[in-house]
C-alpha cells in the first residue's frame, strides 16, 4: 500500500456585509459574540475550531449545527451566522459571481485539515486512482 496526504485550510465563511467581510485576515479574538453556524462534534472542522476558540479562552454561540457542507453554506449565505469552511469547496452558493459569500484567512492560529488517500502499490494502482491521486496533490498539496 502506498499512501499520500494533502492539506486544506479552513476559512472564515461570512456574507460579503458582515463587519469583518473586507479585512484580508481575522483572528479568533475578533470573533468572540458572533453567531456560529457549525458542523457536527467529531467532524474535523468542528474539532479544529472547538480547539482554537479554547486556546483564546473565548466562549462561542454556535447557533445551528448541520451535516451537510452545502446546506452549512446556505445558512451562512442567509446571515444565519459565520463559521468556518474548507477553501476547495466548490457549491454555487460560493462559487457562483453573485455570490454573497467571502473566505477570509484565520490568523495565529492553523486550522487545517489533512486529506489522507491510501492506495494499493504502484504495480496494482488502476490508471484512473493514479490521475485521481495526481489531482487531489494538485488541489491540495502536501504540507512541506
Amino acid at each position: 500500500m502506498a499512501g499520500t496526504a494533502g492539506c486544506e485550510p479552513l476559512h472564515l465563511a461570512c456574507r460579503a456585509d458582515h463587519r469583518l467581510a473586507g479585512q484580508a485576515g481575522v483572528t479568533i479574538g475578533q470573533l468572540a459574540d458572533e453567531r456560529f453556524v457549525e458542523v457536527p462534534h467529531g467532524w474535523t472542522a468542528r474539532l479544529l475550531s472547538d480547539a482554537a476558540f479554547a486556546g483564546e479562552a473565548i466562549p462561542r454561540r454556535v447557533v445551528c449545527e448541520v451535516g451537510d457542507w452545502e446546506l452549512f453554506l446556505e445558512l451562512v449565505s442567509a446571515g444565519v451566522g459565520i463559521g468556518f469552511a474548507p477553501v476547495g469547496l466548490q457549491y454555487p452558493v460560493l462559487t457562483a459571481p453573485d455570490s454573497v459569500l467571502r473566505l477570509i484567512p484565520v490568523e495565529g492560529v492553523r486550522l487545517e485539515r489533512h486529506i489522507y488517500l491510501i492506495l494499493p502499490s504502484v504495480g496494482e494502482t488502476s490508471p484512473a486512482a493514479r490521475r485521481f491521486a495526481e489531482q487531489l496533490l494538485r488541489v491540495h498539496p502536501a504540507d512541506s
